[in-house]
Order: structure tokens, then C-alpha cells, then sequence
């Protein structure tokens, strides 16, 4: 029989309790995270209520107009079972938008009106944020570096605009995280051990995948995010064989990552893709297979060609012919016999036949977009810079009530609100930076450890950066959402560094 040191068993006891209460202190901090975010959100909300009452009692009041047909399609969903922005009979079926946000706007609604709404995207970032968190420790085991990711996500200003509009841009960035957290484990393990529960894997897989596939119904800009993991879930073999060809060394050196290679193509890592991809495309494809009944057309939405030919092009358009950008589209309408950009946006109160004016705007897109090349180029490129560089600050001045918030003449860097969304965006973006800079043999042992992996990130960030240019010119703060993950563990990453370096101990746990 086995005997027990006494004293190594006391010492063994005492490491336990320590790992106990150090895990129990990780908890309580995420604990109080979460009651001051939500002590945070209740101020906002209040001061909404006493400044801009009408905002939290009318949908129709919306800072952004797209909010309001995102209430419309959710109160017509619950109230008359028909998938429709219009207000009364008929109930014209709609194309343009995916349903997922407006089904649950629709049910918030239902038992809270705004407020419900409100209060489920602010929900919706709390647990964002945990996983971020979670994410961050999975692939660093550092508690500080999980702790500032989960701070630096609350504390983004352009995460609190979107919490305080009916939009679909945090139930978007929420599912996208969802699937990562549970997707990426099983698609790019680190060792092969940690795939040994088969079926428990698929299972995991699976679930990844289908929320992917709501991430994608509720925003069609993440329609190809399951392509592009795929796609780096069969190049990672020919890459690290690549990296031991180009760096000269021996099998033996990457003793783990061959022995999850080897894998990649057995029954059991096929049949956990296979499982992925069906919770990715199963619900989209169904929800393409009603567009296909009703419209005539198999498209996710009709909202994709619209914004390539009048946005996309607009922009090039714009810079090309040096006019504003409602004259680049009309000059592309007139040119090309298409419907007006508001006839397209709106084209059940027009009378137009949704799949008919898809594919004329499909048709089209290729001539608008290369028309002028060279001015494509730097007008998406313009965008992304825009984009980032760009805060909410008087989108959430209007929300709290001030009218005047979006003249050009409104003294805008007098608020609160712009002096911390610049503080925030330009230390976010800097400590990335230098993280980027700093950190590249981090990257390269990545890439020689786990290929896979270092491959989705890669296609991620080029992928949503894609989007982005394709929005042109005109886009927005919020269209960078899907990155700012990625920037917070950089930046959480290289604070932790400076930290280091200036003598402040952080601490690694394991679970």
C-alpha cells in the first residue's frame, strides 16, 4: 500500500488552498466587474430616462434608423407571425434583413419595450466579456492579461453606443466570441490530448458552428467566417511542413504540433469539422432556402449587393469624380438604369420585387466597382482608417438627448465622452501596435506550434478587415467591432509587458 508523507501531504494541502483562493479572488473580481458594469449602465440609463424620455418609450425615436426596422420585423415576428418591416397589411416579406437580432428585439420588446432591448445588449456584453476573458487566460494562462482583457471591453465607449441602440452589432460580436470559445479548442488543439473525448468534441463543435450561424443571421458580414477557419484547418499541414523546410529543422522539433498534424485528416478530426460545418451552414442554408421559396432568390439577404454597388462604389465614385456621396449614387442609378439607394433600401414602399431588384443590382456590380480601380483602392483603404479612427461620441449625445449633437458647429471635444473614447482608442491602438511590433517571435512560435490556430487568426483579422474596405468610404466606428477582440488581448498583452518591465509581478494560474 501506498504510503502518504505527512509532511508533503500538508504541503500539497497548502498549495491547494492557495490555488483555491487565488481561483476564488479571480471570481470575485469578475464579480464585481459585472455589478459595476451594470452599476455603469443603470446611470446611463437614467440619465436617458430624465434627458430623452422618449428614447426608452418609443422605438420609433432611434438615433439610427435601422434600429427602427429591426423593432418593426421584431414586433411582427411575435405579435403577427409574419417575417415583415411593414407597419400594417399587407405584411410584405422582407429580404434585406437577417432575422435573428429582430427575433430577439421582438421578444425583448415584448416583455420590456426598449428598456428590454437595451438591458439584453448590455447582458449580452457582460458575458462577452467573460469569455473574452476566459479566451484570453485559455491561451496565456496570465490572470492580469484576462483581467484587463475583460476591463478593456467594458470599457470601450464604442461597445457602449452599441449597447444603447437597438442594433445588431453586439448579438453579432457576442455569438461570434460564443463560437470561438467553444469552436476553436476542438478545430486547433494545442496537443492531441486534448481531443481525446470524441464525441464530447463533436458535440463541442457543433455547438461552435451554430453559433457561428446565428453570429451570421443577425450580421451577413460574418457569412464566410466558417470558410475561412475551414480553410485554415486544411492549410496548417502544408504550412508547417513549409516551416520545417524553410527553417531547416528536424521532425522532431515540433514533436506536438506533428502529432495534432498527423491527426488533422483522421475519421475523428473530420468528423469534428463535419460537425462544425453543419451548425455553421445548416441554419443559414435553411434560411436561404426560404429567401429561394419567397424572393426567388438563394441569398442570406439582399442588403449585400445594395451595399457593394452604392457604398463600395459609391465611394470610389466619390473619390474618383470628387463629389459628395449622394451624388456618386445617383450618378451610378442613372448610369447603370438602377433603382434610387432609398428605392433600394426601402423597396417594399416602392413597390419593387425584392429578388428582381437583387439581381439587376448583382449584374451591376462588377462594372460600378471597377470603374475606377485606383479609387477603390484608396477609398476602402480610407474607410478602415476612418473606421478606427472614428468614435461614437455624438451618436451617445443624441441618445442622452442633446439635438444638436450631430451639426458640425457643436462643440463636441467639450464632452466627457470625447476625451475618453480618444484616450481609449489611442492607447488601445498603440499598445496593439507595439505589441505587433514587440511580439513576432511570439507569432512565429505560433505559427510553428500550432499552425492552425495561427492561420484563423491571421484569416480572421484579414477577413473582417475585408468588410470593412468593402463598406467604402462611409464606414463607420462600428464596423471594426469584430477586431476590437483581437486589439484588447494585444493590448492587454503589451501592458502586462510594460508592467513587467517596470518591476509589477503578475501572476499564472492553471485549471
Amino acid at each position: 500500500m501506498r504510503t502518504v508523507n505527512s509532511e508533503n501531504h500538508h504541503g500539497i494541502k497548502n498549495v491547494f488552498l492557495g490555488y483555491s483562493c487565488r481561483k476564488e479572488a479571480f471570481f470575485i473580481f469578475f464579480l464585481i466587474g459585472g455589478f459595476l458594469m451594470f452599476l455603469f449602465y443603470s446611470v446611463w440609463l437614467g440619465v436617458i430616462g430624465r434627458e430623452n424620455p422618449k428614447y426608452l418609450s418609443d422605438f420609433r425615436a432611434a438615433v439610427n434608423p435601422d434600429a427602427v426596422t429591426y423593432v418593426q420585423l421584431g414586433k411582427n415576428i411575435w405579435n403577427e407571425g409574419v417575417y415583415s418591416r411593414s407597419i400594417g397589411k399587407p405584411y410584405v416579406p422582407d429580404f434585406k434583413w437577417t432575422p435573428v437580432f429582430p427575433f430577439f428585439a421582438g421578444l425583448a420588446d415584448q416583455l420590456a419595450g426598449v428598456r428590454g432591448i437595451l438591458l439584453l445588449n448590455i447582458s449580452l456584453t457582460f458575458f462577452m466579456a467573460l469569455l473574452l476573458a476566459r479566451i484570453a487566460f485559455w491561451g496565456t494562462r496570465s490572470k492580469l492579461i484576462s483581467c484587463l482583457t475583460f476591463i478593456f471591453s467594458v470599457l470601450d465607449p464604442l461597445i457602449w453606443s452599441v449597447n444603447l441602440q437597438a442594433m445588431s452589432d453586439q448579438i453579432f460580436l457576442f455569438f461570434l466570441i460564443l463560437g470561438v470559445y467553444w469552436a476553436f479548442p476542438v478545430l486547433f488543439p494545442f496537443a492531441e490530448e486534448e481531443c481525446r473525448r470524441k464525441w464530447l468534441a463533436i458535440l463541442q463543435s457543433f455547438c461552435g458552428g451554430l453559433a457561428f450561424a446565428l453570429a451570421i443571421l443577425a450580421r451577413p458580414s460574418g457569412l464566410y467566417v466558417p470558410a475561412v477557419l475551414t480553410i485554415a484547418f486544411f492549410l496548417s499541414p502544408v504550412f508547417r511542413r513549409f516551416i520545417v523546410w524553410i527553417k531547416g529543422k528536424k521532425e522532431e522539433v515540433f514533436r506536438t504540433s506533428d502529432s495534432v498534424g498527423k491527426s488533422l485528416f483522421s475519421f475523428a478530426r473530420m468528423g469534428i469539422l463535419t460537425a462544425f460545418l453543419a451548425g455553421a451552414l445548416g441554419p443559414v442554408i435553411g434560411w436561404m432556402v426560404r429567401n429561394a421559396e419567397v424572393f426567388g432568390k438563394f441569398a442570406l439577404c439582399g442588403n449585400q449587393n445594395i451595399v457593394m454597388v452604392y457604398y463600395s462604389g459609391g465611394g470610389a465614385w466619390q473619390t474618383a469624380l470628387g463629389c459628395s456621396l449622394e451624388e456618386a449614387q445617383e450618378r451610378i442609378s442613372r448610369e447603370f438604369a438602377l433603382p434610387p439607394n432609398v428605392k433600394c433600401q426601402n423597396p417594399e414602399a416602392f413597390g419593387l420585387d425584392q429578388g428582381e431588384l437583387d439581381t439587376q443590382l448583382a449584374k451591376s456590380k462588377k462594372s460600378v466597382l471597377l470603374r475606377y480601380p485606383t479609387a477603390l483602392a484608396f477609398s476602402s483603404c480610407a474607410g478602415v482608417v476612418k473606421s478606427f479612427l472614428a468614435h461614437e461620441t455624438r451618436t451617445l449625445l443624441q441618445i442622452i438627448g442633446e439635438e444638436n449633437a450631430q451639426s458640425e458647429n457643436f462643440p463636441v471635444w467639450k464632452s466627457w465622452i470625447f476625451v475618453w473614447s480618444i484616450f481609449f482608442q489611442g492607447m488601445i491602438l498603440l499598445l496593439a501596435f507595439l505589441a505587433i511590433l514587440r511580439s513576432w517571435r511570439f507569432g512565429v512560435s505560433l505559427l510553428e506550434l500550432n499552425p492552425a490556430l495561427a492561420l484563423a487568426l491571421i484569416g480572421w483579422c484579414g477577413y473582417f478587415l475585408l468588410t470593412m474596405m468593402l463598406s467604402g468610404i462611409d464606414c463607420c466606428a462600428r464596423y471594426r467591432l469584430p477586431l476590437m477582440p483581437v486589439l484588447y488581448f494585444l493590448a492587454a498583452y503589451q501592458l502586462v509587458r510594460m508592467l513587467k518591465g517596470i518591476g509589477v509581478r503578475h501572476f499564472k494560474i492553471k485549471t
